[in-house]
């Protein structure tokens, strides 16, 4: 394994722009100028396709999963691209059940890394973002090993996604709108589906598990303007979220005719790290950082049989912490603060995290360690045998401190998270 190369490979990535777009009042459809600019000189791979195109506020990783497995035992030729990585960079990329390869990943980002550094040296308005780069070696990727079709996450909203450069798909979906990325997005629920709905495109068939009835009218105003006929199925606005992705993917599978028996199987074989993830019998590490996901996350912590609950939390820096964290106040015995160890997006400091959780529960046992492998270690020392650790706020802190039980060398080596 190429392991210093792909390291280098990796630096050089994480230097580039990191959002995904900018806000609606600095050019947004400037990030599909630049992914459009980007593809076409790599030869516009991502017409060979046909593809699932997923947004929404939460559930979308894991409704794209499913989807994914449900082809892929459909034998189906299929590629996953998702974002953000839980631990490694190459996550982002999947086909036919595995990781990409490394020698795949050089591969794709030799074929990409003249432009780049092209735009850096002489057009920096057209220089592509991590982001968008991914993306396009994905396409690559994906069409030198001769996938067939491609589910596709979006990496922030939907219109001016650089993932809403493809053709249309055969299904658009939105899982559910929630309060994220209103920065980028719109500071409303209305305004976040409208943008959100920008992935509906006429030849798609559209889906959606939204359940509020004035969003539902917002999406369904765009989908008739997009000429889409979008089904909104049948759940409840108190169901799991859980119970509401498998409903979504099975509608999926089903408008793609696929056999029943691959609908089944792709819904039991999905797995995904850092998504209410066991990862001993008294851890587990999930990457919600939003209220609607940390709400399901209490929830599916509640009905499970511990006495005492130590959140181990760290979120980034734009996030609303107030409103993210309430859910989590109704299970948590002691909360130890910290956050990732990373760049961008910048993550909250952990006295920041403390006030306001002080504000909305005075009486909060509270330790501050803003090093997190330090702050786990201190965790894991005061774990009490009936005592879950709940590691979550970030998939960025969750995929660090994973890499106390997967290296990353597995899951290169291996091409799979769960080693």
């Amino acid at each position: 394994m190429q392991y210093a190369a792909y390291k280098r490979s990796q630096e050089y990535l994480e230097a580039l722009p990191q959002q995904v777009f900018a806000p609606r009042h600095v050019q947004p459809e400037l990030s599909l100028e630049r992914t459009r600019r980007l593809l076409a000189q790599v030869g516009n791979p991502e017409r060979t396709f046909e593809y699932v195109h997923v947004t929404g506020t939460s559930g979308k990783g894991t409704v794209s999963t499913m989807v994914y497995e449900m082809l892929r035992a459909a034998d189906r030729r299929i590629g996953l691209f998702t974002s953000p990585h839980v631990t490694t960079t190459l996550e982002r990329i999947a086909l036919n059940g595995k990781l990409t390869s490394v020698s795949d990943f050089l591969w794709a980002f030799g074929k990409v890394k003249p432009y780049v550094d092209q735009c850096l040296t002489q057009e920096r308005k057209y220089v592509p973002s991590h982001f968008e780069v991914l993306l396009a070696m994905a396409m690559l990727i994906f069409q030198r090993r001769g996938i067939r079709w491609v589910v596709l996450e979006v990496g922030c909203g939907g219109e001016f996604d650089p993932t809403n450069i493809i053709p249309a798909p055969k299904v658009a979906v939105i899982t559910n709108i929630g309060l994220d990325h209103q920065h980028l997005l719109g500071r409303t629920k209305a305004k976040i589906a409208w943008t959100k709905a920008g992935i509906f495109k006429h030849g798609a068939q559209g889906f959606s598990a939204e359940t509020n009835q004035r969003i539902r009218a917002v999406l369904s105003k765009r989908a008739k303007s997009a000429r889409v006929p979008l089904t909104f199925i049948r759940t409840s606005a108190h169901a799991l979220h859980q119970e509401a992705n498998q409903r979504l993917a099975i509608a999926i599978g089903t408008a793609l005719h696929l056999p029943v028996r691959a609908i089944i199987a792709g819904v039991r074989s999905t797995r995904l790290a850092a998504r209410i993830e066991r990862i001993t019998r008294n851890t587990i590490i999930d990457g919600s950082h939003n209220f609607d996901k940390l709400t399901a996350l209490a929830r599916a912590v509640r009905m499970l049989d511990y006495k005492h609950v130590h959140v181990l939390f760290g979120i980034g820096q734009k996030k609303d912490v107030a409103k993210s964290i309430r859910p989590l106040t109704k299970i948590a015995d002691r909360w130890t603060l910290t956050k990732a160890n990373i760049a961008y997006p910048v993550p909250m400091e952990p006295r920041r995290i403390a006030r306001s959780l002080r504000s909305i529960l005075p009486s909060a046992n509270i330790a501050i360690q803003p090093d997190a492998e330090r702050a786990l270690t201190r965790a894991q020392g005061m774990q009490g045998p009936d005592e879950l650790l709940l590691i979550t706020g970030s998939f960025y802190l969750a995929g660090q401190l994973r890499q106390h039980w997967v290296s990353e060398r597995a899951i290169l080596v291996h091409r799979t998270l769960f080693v």
